[in-house]
């Protein structure tokens, strides 16, 4: 986005920068060098796809700096119980009256 945001822009990038650039905006994240790594805030679930989605726009003039924290969460394991599939009694098919009435029922 910035001097020092991802190579590659989108539309909508080239949107946020020109809306930044009319309205004295910043965009934070990108105005100093990081590495490639921390300026990632996207994945896709293959993991080969890899964005620049998340930024912090400020005013060209505030007195705010980008803070970086890092932290870590506790979660608890939630269960979930999977349902058994009801099983048919198959036995009865075979039975010569059984089945005449099942295709009597499944014929009307």
């Amino acid at each position: 986005m910035g001097q020092h945001g991802m190579s590659q822009i989108t539309n909508n990038g080239k949107c946020l920068i020109n809306i930044s650039e009319e309205s004295n905006l910043v965009i934070g994240g990108t105005h100093f060098k990081h590495k490639n790594i921390h300026k990632l805030t996207w994945t896709s679930p293959g993991g080969k796809t890899k964005s620049q989605i998340d930024h912090i726009i400020i005013n060209r003039r505030s007195d705010h700096y980008l803070l970086i924290a890092k932290l870590k969460l506790k979660l608890n394991k939630s269960c979930t119980r999977t349902t058994r599939n009801q099983r048919l009694d198959v036995t009865k098919s075979n039975d010569y009256t059984i089945k005449k009435q099942f295709q009597c029922i499944t014929n009307q």
